[in-house]
């Protein structure tokens, strides 16, 4: 079965035509999503890799392939392979297809399966470690924060503020500071309104995804340092 998506757009970008898998691969409707900028689909931090991209393929005919993120109306997301090239358009307009497929995360690629595995049971381990010791003094936030959007990305559901706090028992003005630290080191994004916090979606960013996995791909497949051997 061809689980490809094809999306029509024009030479600024915007979607004109959608076929119902695309439709039901971004769990919304063609009437939405015909007249929408695929820019604004586009996770944040892939813009600049696509609109370099897209540039090029119409001042110079060039397709290309690249694999990024979409965001759904819902504030999930989904990791896509997304080529795109010029076809004829219909009274001389300039019209470009994109055929997208899901994919997963960018290289290096590791098992998906084992990585959330391993993060889930951290992020239980460091549950019951709480629950024991219920000392401030071992706590780790900025972890915890990223861990958490790790696997909600892997879930495809959406991180909030209220998973946040349940999580880590801070106050939104504490959850606050931390998110703007880790935006700083971009790290994670935020997607909504930066003034309240209480209804934006909160994710890895892809620098903050690739680093993530390499740490947890390491653990996976950790095997003893000799240097590091104590005899």
């Amino acid at each position: 079965m061809d689980k490809t998506s094809r999306v029509e757009i024009d030479s600024r970008g915007t979607i004109v035509r959608v076929d119902p898998s695309f439709c039901a691969m971004m769990r919304d409707t063609p009437d939405r999503l015909v007249g929408t900028p695929m820019l604004i689909l586009t996770a944040p931090a892939d813009h600049a890799k696509c609109t370099s991209l897209f540039v090029r393929l119409v001042d110079q005919g060039v397709a290309f392939a690249t694999v990024k993120r979409l965001i759904r109306r819902d504030m999930s997301h989904i990791w896509i392979f997304s080529r795109g090239e010029e076809t004829a358009g219909e009274n001389g307009e300039r019209r470009f297809t994109l055929s997208i497929r899901e994919s997963a995360a960018p290289v290096p690629r590791r098992d998906p399966g084992k990585l959330l595995d391993a993060t889930r049971f951290m992020i239980a381990a460091r549950r019951q470690r709480r629950a024991i010791f219920a000392s401030p003094l071992f706590t780790d936030h900025a972890w915890d924060m990223i861990s958490l959007a790790y696997v909600a990305e892997a879930e495809g559901t959406v991180l909030t503020m209220a998973d946040l706090t349940a999580e880590t028992g801070l106050t939104t003005a504490s959850l606050a500071r931390w998110i703007r630290a880790l935006r700083a080191d971009e790290l994670l994004e935020v997607e909504g309104d930066d003034g309240d916090l209480q209804d934006a979606a909160i994710r890895l960013s892809a620098l903050g995804h690739r680093k993530f996995e390499e740490h947890i791909g390491k653990l996976v497949n950790w095997e003893p340092d000799e240097d590091v051997l104590v005899s």
